[in-house]
């Protein structure tokens, strides 16, 4: 790919903002995870669509055998063919195990030490840590979503960093130096934040539309704009909000000088205990200990 000069990211404001994303080429194509995240899991058909959109990408196909087979689904049993995984594990559940080897794949494309850890681990960590927290509420009609919404939220970073790594890791140097949040580095260099630019390819992808919400209002719980949204989505965004704060205060990503007050911005809303043990766990431990993260977690 030809990468695009510096003074022409420096002047990406709204206005060409969109055209650049068009016309941008990237290292990967996000085909199959459009595809799969518009399937549903009552009818026959996409149960086969499912299989064979799997079956078109052979990193995937073998990434779901391997954690069919490992000790936390296979219960001893040898998982040899896709369908006896998907049938298994659950057709939701391989949809979030797509989506994670998709994103892992997006996310290659900043291979580098603090990128790795500031972004594609972070984000991983954040999926982890907010489906755990619906597991343990039972909060299953949602889980699914805060997986995805957890690995996709960072998307923006991808991108801006696919436009520029050179700029990209100005940015991140700005960020840790300056204790702020990404979104002020990026806007400084780039013209532009992660939120506006995630929310774009996500919507040029066709990604479901709670996806771009969880982007937009990840971190600005208080904004008037998350009570137009559906109850659904409103604690789609909050779980994941706070799942994203937790793994930032465990070392999984950068944590700002001033975070988003955890008990006031995200648990009363969710009517969440403070004293709930789901806030004080060990999350680094928990985190390091998931079978999803064992997995993805290492970017080669």
């Amino acid at each position: 790919m030809t990468e695009l000069s510096a003074p022409v990211l420096m002047v990406l404001d709204s206005a060409h903002l969109e055209e650049t994303l068009k016309t941008l080429q990237l290292p990967f194509q996000p085909q199959v995870l459009t595809a799969v995240l518009q399937l549903r899991d009552d009818t026959r058909m996409d149960f086969t669509e499912l299989d064979r959109l799997i079956r078109s990408d052979q990193t995937i196909a073998s990434l779901i055998l391997k954690l069919a087979n490992s000790s936390f689904y296979s219960r001893g049993n040898e998982i040899r063919t896709l369908p006896q995984a998907i049938g298994m594990i659950g057709f939701r559940t391989i949809v979030s195990i797509v989506t994670a080897a998709s994103a892992k794949s997006i996310f290659l494309s900043g291979n580098y030490a603090r990128f790795r850890r500031y972004v594609w681990q972070h984000s991983l960590a954040t999926a982890i840590i907010g489906k755990t927290i619906c597991d343990k509420l039972h909060w299953k009609s949602i889980a699914e979503e805060v997986f995805i919404g957890g690995l996709l939220h960072d998307i923006g970073k991808v991108i801006l960093n696919q436009l520029d790594r050179k700029q990209y890791i100005e940015v991140i140097d700005r960020t840790l130096a300056s204790g702020a949040g990404f979104r002020i580095a990026e806007k400084e260099i780039f013209g532009v934040d992660n939120p506006t630019v995630g929310q774009l390819v996500m919507k040029y992808w066709n990604l479901p539309t709670i996806y771009r919400e969880v982007t937009v209002f990840l971190d600005k719980p208080s904004d008037p704009g998350i009570a137009r949204l559906p109850a659904h989505d409103q604690q789609v965004i909050r779980v994941v909000g706070l799942a994203n704060l937790l793994a930032k205060m465990h070392d999984f990503g950068h944590c700002e000088k001033e975070p988003l007050k955890v008990e006031e911005d995200f648990l009363a809303p969710l009517g969440i205990d403070p004293k709930n043990p789901l806030v004080t766990a060990d999350w680094k431990k928990d985190v390091v200990s998931d079978p999803y993260y064992q997995i993805f977690s290492v970017i080669a």
